[in-house]
Parts: structure tokens; C-alpha cells; sequence
């Protein structure tokens, strides 16, 4: 397993490559030696997954299609992240109807990653399946919320391991 990392701007050129970055695309507008550098990690093979900071604003959704789009397209990202929110799977859904279609035609070549969130290990199960059933043309990947989301220590046991034992058994091959 490679765990994506999500470096702070003063510490970029510090963290060892795991060959997986996240990165925001608010900074990604906001800061140029941020940009180069996942620009940089895009072009020598690392993968790079574009994701927006709304779980962390409580659901205060500062970006748009055509946003995420430039920031995709300005750092050659490989995965884009459908605003989530994590005590409000509906929310979820909703953002991924609003931002899956357009982000599909501006971003052809971009996966498209959606975060399953739930309060329960039955809750995330029914959530994952949901959105596979229901979603699964604007799904390329799903993200498992891992220190931001405490409702996975929920979960009896290890909840990631539980979420990906699930993931496991219900998404497609």
C-alpha cells in the first residue's frame, strides 16, 4: 500500500516520494512553487490526485467544474477528487451529480475519485454500494477517508481495514 502525501508548501522539497501526491486545488491557485512542484511529480510519472478542501471548511465549497479543471490541468493531474463531505453522504452524492458530468467532459483524461463516508461499517457498505449502483459511469475510483474522517474509528477492529475489506467485496474488478 502507498499512502498519498499531502506536503505543506514550506516543507515540499522535504518529504520523501512515495510516488503518490494529493494536493489541494485551492493552493494549487493559490501558490506557484506549489503548482511547479506537483506539476513537476505529474511529469516524471508520480501520480498526482487533485482534492478540494471542503470536508476541512465544514462544507463551505470554495471551487467549481471549471476550477478543479484548471487546477487539473495546470498540475496534469490524474485523479480528481469529488467534493466530500463526511457527516453528509447525501451532500456527497449531490456534489457528485453537480461536478461528475462537467468534469467528464472537461477532464476526459482524468479519473474521477469519490470519497465513501459512513457512521457505521453497515452505513459505509450501503454508501459504497449506492454510489456504485447508482454512480458507477462517473466513478473511476473510490477514496476511503483515513485521519479526517473519525467516523471510521467507529468501526470495531481497525476501521480502514474494515472499509477496505468492503471495498474488497463489493467494488467491481
Amino acid at each position: 500500500m502507498r499512502v498519498a502525501i499531502n506536503a505543506p508548501i514550506n516543507g515540499l522539497d522535504m518529504v520523501p516520494s512515495t510516488g503518490l501526491w494529493l494536493c489541494l486545488d485551492e493552493l494549487v491557485r493559490e501558490s506557484k512553487t506549489y503548482t511547479e512542484f506537483h506539476q513537476k511529480r505529474s511529469q516524471i510519472g508520480d501520480i498526482v490526485i487533485l482534492d478540494t478542501p471542503v470536508h476541512e471548511k465544514k462544507g463551505k465549497v470554495s471551487t467549481s467544474p471549471s476550477l478543479l479543471y484548471q487546477a487539473a490541468n495546470a498540475i496534469g493531474a490524474q485523479y480528481v477528487v469529488i467534493p466530500d463531505l463526511d457527516e453528509d453522504f447525501e451532500s456527497s452524492l449531490e456534489a457528485l451529480e453537480d461536478y461528475g458530468p462537467p468534469l467528464r467532459t472537461l477532464i476526459p483524461d482524468a479519473k474521477l475519485m469519490f470519497v465513501i463516508h459512513g457512521n457505521s461499517l453497515s452505513e459505509f457498505k450501503h454508501n459504497l454500494s449506492l454510489a456504485l449502483t447508482r454512480y458507477s459511469h462517473l466513478i473511476d475510483a473510490i477514496g476511503i477517508p483515513f485521519i479526517a474522517s473519525p467516523s471510521l474509528n467507529n468501526f470495531t477492529g481497525d476501521g480502514r481495514l474494515d472499509a477496505l475489506s468492503v471495498c474488497a467485496q463489493i467494488c467491481p474488478k
